[in-house]
């Protein structure tokens, strides 16, 4: 079978005959295909399948090159069925008729009777497990059967399902084969690469061509030059964005017929409208744009009352466009002159022909039904993805898979909070589609339940989680309807009910929420039958900074009040005669100012384009009227407290002068920041949202009952004077070296009503760290954890390294156990996570201030028994240090030549001049020093013993006398130096000092010590006895026990440990930093077994420190990895006495008695040769001992320890 002819067949209504010629080209010559000489007719006796299927035929039977019988099914639905409307009952069907004896998959076609005016038809792979667990038993009954679908019998190319049923023709024809031939992810790959360059080219152009650029350039004397033409830069970058969203959007809406038609009936409209009228009218392809695209998008899609929905395009021909409002084509959103702007033919003529190589689907994919085709969250995905817009704002794509879990597991705990079932009822209920358990009037009340349930994302970037509780809610109000036998079933206005009373999100970019508010039109737009204008989203889905609800001091968060508090007029003096507070911090509000606005707001959801403008400048005159009022009566209230200070200016008391000074400043910045309010007001983007006002509708009676979300992930610390407003925002979580997503949980449960839930996919950072001690206290003090699901080792974002955790919430008080899941690597791609969880989670009973160590079973017992071996080195008499940090290297580091240089000019040079260890040079046992040394310069040299605050010219005077070389070799990098830290630099030190130079402790350098690298894939620890001056972020500790220490930080169990309790990278690496070593439990002995450690540790310091081979059959770091490995031995006896005595592999005794043998005490004090002589000596003995012989056991004596740790 050729293309064409393969094409053809895909492009018209379904035809058995020729169908089962198609399914022969695919088996090919391989015998696999039966096909029955007659379709056998299979009885369905029920009446929902009767209202659904007119005839269920099973046409054949094909088999698989690995013996899988994949039964091959023809269903003929009745004509007033639509799929779409009918889920429930289709998936019904197939698990009562299709999926319970062909438990691999089936093939299905569905489709209408040849007569029947719609000719689409599907082509569908149905399984009751997913690609990655087709080898894996069946699941239980009660879960919902994978689709993967084909949408054929239209006049699209069918690229995909040309070139996919042509592969599989030419693949080995085994299951998974099949798996591929409709996997949706390489299609949603391909399409977004493409789409991303063709975004950046029609970017790139506007940048590279004068006059389009300047339509986006604004001036704006708040912003300097640079933040200017970051804006101008970000802005084209969004008028792109706009562009093509309208455009795929327009996409979506030919695939209803909508556009082109000639009549209102719209069932003529063209799949190819948009393309048609690019190539059609060659003479105006290089002002597509202005010529057709303004048009239409402005004119035609957002103009009501056009007679008969007619519009003349600019070729001269009349048709039918509907009016559909909703805000996606207001051309208020673009630049004044937007219609000036065009581009050359060839930038359409590849998006079109981009475009017209996909098949689009108006039905968002879910982990259970597939369409290989785009689909609108594709759309969420474009703009997540694109350009480094995740990596300027900490956010993150979310899996699919992720977001049903959580929506899933938020809706069940919700309607557990108001239903007397057991939890496994409501889960069956919600994630089975399974209602066997629940009476009529208990889905009646579900019903109820689910119209009144309150959803907020805080951080909805292109809208996934709110998409998927909506899609969760219509899923459940659709099988109640079935179940009910509801005589009236309109999706699309129970979609429009949950959007308009259920749904509400916040995002700070623009962009994000206009993407959003994009595919909640596109998933309305996906059950209308006719045209109908959609509603507008502005107060539902807004723009604003989810954790700022307040500008420059002044707190916003009351404005909705009613005018019932009082303004204290005069000064409060406490019982000291001092002045308090000023009272500032009093809001007050116009009485009734949130039911206005809330009114407003619900008249503006179903506005038409004339109304909108006047109700929304309504609402923002109301909005700015009152935060001006507020301010108003602040600036009033200073005027007054000044005045009377001033009345008695002669008597006032030094405290009373301070605050007469201070109380001018408020006023002079609180005038300022009353003018910026104002202009601030005229913005479409805000710094701040109000939650109390905007979502007073919610928050006024008691908050929400879902928050959702995945927000950013941003290091508070970074985000410069924003750090500052977040601060005063009196979060209880707030630390400057945290991160942002966890103010955004504390605000999720400040939004919360009592017993709402909270379903954060965040870095999970939190649980491990000092910065996440606050999250962790304020999680044991107001919030119950219900479900905790911590990722290591495991990349949820594949554009990010971050690991992640699922936390799972209510708001009430706490209650252990608590349930919690560590997931490693082995969770593959397409498993699910709720069976994942249910297999692997533990009951946590204890989660200490430390950190949140979150482990299965059995690795919680095994770290459990190894915690009461050991004490923690925090509590040890040993000292950790950080290294010194230059703040620019290239300043103070120098190799050897350029260091006897400088002492040969400066010989009292030589005493600032240290040996030089970075971290990178670190490694077990052993370091490498590259004759590299750094020029150490304390903070106020050379005059730091003198009692100096702050920079210091003299110093910088004394520097330049008494050592001018060294001066001079500094002063060239200056400017670099002047630019460090500017906080500090030049301020509380000279620029040219080290940015930190361990002056409490710069000593200890000089010791004997312990020295490691912070960030690695294993233990890295080394002795250094050469007085070594280390670099961070590498951290030195010293004690009185280096070597015995040494043995343990270096050994498996400590290792294994370390992973446990520390945060890993997400590259493979665990921080070794020194809030995670000083958490090791580590045995104080003072045996016979503490030599016996030291001992080991000098003779695998001699092996590597040795130039020349100990054997000439034998690597050095072979022999040095062996005598490791006695440590490691040494080590779990001193943790697992009773496990290695029970399991007969015990070696300490025996090792020492080798030992004693070939007198190893006497090791430290032999020559060199000796040394040698000695360490060939005991390998050999070692490996030929009962020892050696243990040591190969550990892993099959002790699996449930051992074998743990050794293999993790």
């Amino acid at each position: 079978m050729n293309r064409q002819d393969l094409k053809n067949i895909l492009q018209n209504a379904y035809d058995r005959n020729q169908w089962i010629s198609t399914l022969q080209f695919l088996s090919g010559k391989r015998n696999l295909l039966s096909v029955n000489l007659s379709p056998i007719s299979i009885d369905i006796n029920t009446q929902e399948a009767e209202r659904i299927v007119k005839t269920f035929n099973q046409i054949g039977t094909v088999k698989t090159s690995d013996a899988v019988s994949l039964p091959i099914y023809e269903i003929i639905l009745e004509d007033a069925i639509k799929i779409e409307y009918n889920r429930v009952g289709v998936n019904e069907f197939i698990k009562k008729y299709i999926i319970k004896d062909a438990i691999k998959g089936a093939l299905v076609t569905f489709s209408y009777d040849t007569d029947h005016e719609k000719t689409e038809w599907r082509f569908s792979f149905i399984s009751k497990n997913s690609a990655s667990d087709f080898f894996a038993e069946a699941e239980a009954e009660e879960t919902n059967p994978k689709k993967y679908t084909y949408i054929f019998g239209n006049k699209e190319e069918h690229r995909t399902a040309i070139e996919r049923l042509y592969n599989l023709e030419q693949s080995r024809f085994r299951l998974e084969d099949f798996f591929e031939a409709f996997n949706v992810e390489p299609v949603s790959k391909k399409f977004f690469d493409e789409y991303k360059n063709l975004y950046e080219h029609f970017s790139d152009y506007i940048f590279s061509e004068t006059l389009l650029k300047k339509i986006f350039e604004v001036v704006d004397t708040d912003l300097d030059k640079k933040k200017q033409e970051e804006k101008t830069a970000k802005d084209i970058r969004n008028f792109v964005s706009r562009l093509m969203g309208r455009m795929v959007f327009l996409y979506f809406l030919q695939k209803k017929n909508w556009l082109g038609a000639s009549n209102t009936e719209y069932k003529d409209g063209s799949f190819t409208f948009l393309s048609d009228l690019f190539f059609e009218d060659k003479a105006n392809q290089n002002d597509f744009y202005e010529k057709y695209l303004c048009p239409i998008f402005f004119n035609a899609l957002n103009t009501p009352d056009r007679k008969n929905d007619e519009f003349v395009l600019e070729n001269g021909k009349t048709v039918c466009i509907p009016f559909l409002n909703g805000g996606l084509f207001e051309e208020e959103q673009e630049p004044k002159k937007h219609r000036e702007i065009s581009f050359p033919a060839s930038y359409f003529e590849m998006l079109f022909n981009f475009f017209n190589g996909y098949n689009f689907t108006v039905y968002e994919n879910s982990p259970e039904e597939h369409t290989v085709a785009v689909d609108p969250e594709m759309l969420g995905h474009i703009f997540e993805n694109l350009i480094d817009y995740n990596k300027d704002t900490g956010t993150f794509y979310t899996p699919k898979e992720i977001v049903q879990y959580m929506t899933q597991e938020s809706l069940v705990e919700y309607l557990k909070t108001h239903l007397e079932k057991d939890r496994t009822e409501i889960e069956n209920l919600v994630k089975n589609q399974s209602a066997n358990s629940f009476t009529d009037k208990e889905l009646e009340k579900i019903n109820g339940l689910l119209d009144n349930v309150k959803i907020c994302d805080p951080a909805i970037g292109s809208g996934a989680f709110p998409m998927g509780m909506l899609q969760e809610i219509i899923n459940l109000k659709a099988l109640i309807n079935f179940k009910l036998g509801f005589d009236v079933w309109s999706p699309a206005t129970v979609k429009q009910n949950i959007i308009q009373n259920s749904i509400y999100g916040v995002d700070l970019d623009e962009g994000a929420v206009e993407i959003a508010r994009l595919r909640f039109w596109l998933s309305l737009v996906v059950d209308e039958g006719m045209p109908k204008a959609l509603p507008n989203l502005d107060y539902k889905i807004m723009q604003g900074n989810s954790v700022v609800e307040s500008f420059k001091g002044i707190d916003l968060s009351k404005i909705a009040l009613g005018n019932d508090l009082q303004i204290v007029e005069n000064m409060q003096t406490d019982l000291f005669g001092n002045l308090t507070d000023d009272q500032m911090k009093i809001t007050v509000g116009k009485s009734g100012l949130a039911e206005e606005i809330q009114k407003l707001i619900k008249k503006y959801f179903t506005a038409k384009t004339t109304q909108k403008r006047e109700i929304k400048s309504k609402i923002q005159e109301k909005i700015s009227e009152h935060i001006d009022y507020n301010l108003e009566l602040r600036e009033n209230q200073l005027l007054r407290q000044i005045s009377e200070l001033k009345q008695s200016y002669n008597n006032l008391k030094p405290k009373e002068l301070k605050a007469l000074e201070g109380l001018t400043t408020d006023l002079h910045n609180l005038s300022n920041t009353r003018k910026e309010l104002q202009k601030i007001q005229t913005k479409e983007e805000k710094p701040y949202f109000l939650w109390h006002l905007f979502f007073a509708d919610v928050l006024g009676k008691g908050g929400f009952d879902i928050v959702i979300g995945n927000p950013p992930y941003i290091q508070i610390q970074k985000l410069g004077e924003q750090a500052d407003e977040l601060e005063n925002e009196d979060y209880i979580t707030f630390k400057r070296t945290g991160d942002i997503y966890v103010l955004f949980y504390e605000k999720a449960f400040d939004i919360l009503k009592p017993k709402g839930t909270i379903s954060y996919i965040t870095s999970n950072t939190w649980m491990r760290t000092k910065f996440g001690e606050e999250l962790r206290n304020y999680f044991r003090n107001y919030v119950n954890i219900t479900n905790l699901i911590n990722f290591e080792d495991t990349q949820i974002f594949p554009s990010a390294t971050v690991e992640v955790n699922i936390l799972i919430a209510k708001k009430e008080e706490w209650n252990y156990p608590v349930k919690a899941t560590v997931v490693k690597g082995d969770l593959t791609k397409g498993t699910s996570i709720a069976d994942y969880v249910e297999k692997h989670f533990s009951l946590i009973d204890q989660l200490s201030s430390d950190g949140w160590i979150i482990l299965d079973n059995l690795n919680y017992n095994l770290k459990q028994s190894i915690d009461t071996k050991g004490i923690k080195l925090k509590y040890w008499d040993v000292e950790f240090y950080r290294g010194f940090l230059t703040g620019f290297n290239d300043a103070f580091f120098i190799d050897e030549k350029t260091k006897n240089e400088i002492i040969s000019k400066e010989p009292q040079a030589e005493a600032i001049i240290k040996p030089l260890l970075r971290g990178r040079d670190i490694h077990k046992y052993q370091y490498d020093f590259n004759n590299s040394y750094v020029i150490f310069i304390p903070w106020h040299f050379p005059l730091e013993n003198e009692n100096i605050s702050g920079a210091s010219l003299e110093a910088e005077i004394a520097f330049k006398e008494l050592y001018p070389v060294v001066f001079n070799h500094i002063f060239e990098y200056k400017e670099n130096l002047s630019n460090r830290n500017k906080s500090e630099t030049g301020i509380r030190y000279e620029w040219y000092a080290l940015q930190r130079a361990a002056a409490t402790y710069i000593e200890e350098f000089d010791k004997e010590k312990i020295v490691w690298l912070s960030i690695s894939d294993k233990a890295a620890f080394s002795l250094d006895t050469n007085k070594m001056y280390v670099t961070a972020p590498a951290y030195i500790m010293t004690s009185d026990r280096n070597k015995y220490l040494l043995a343990f930080l270096n050994s498996k169990i400590m290792e294994w440990y370390l992973d446990k309790v520390s945060s890993s990278t997400g590259q493979g690496t665990n921080q070794w930093s020194k809030i995670f070593v000083e958490q090791l439990p580590i045995p104080i002995v003072e045996d016979s077994r503490k030599p016996l450690l030291e001992n080991f540790v000098d003779i695998i310091n001699t092996i590597k420190e040795l130039k020349e081979k100990i054997t000439d059959i034998i690597e050095n770091n072979h022999i040095a990895n062996f005598f490791e490995e006695l440590i490691d031995a040494i080590v779990f006896e001193i943790y697992f006495p009773e496990e290695m005595q029970a399991k007969g592999i015990a070696v300490i005794s025996q090792i020492e008695a080798i030992l004693q043998k070939y007198k190893a005490e006497t090791f430290a004090e032999l020559t060199n040769k000796d040394q040698k002589e000695m360490v060939a000596q005991l390998y050999f003995a070692f490996k030929e001992s009962e020892v050696q012989q243990k040591m190969r056991k550990f892993v099959t004596a002790s699996p449930d320890v051992l074998k743990v740790i050794l293999q993790s």
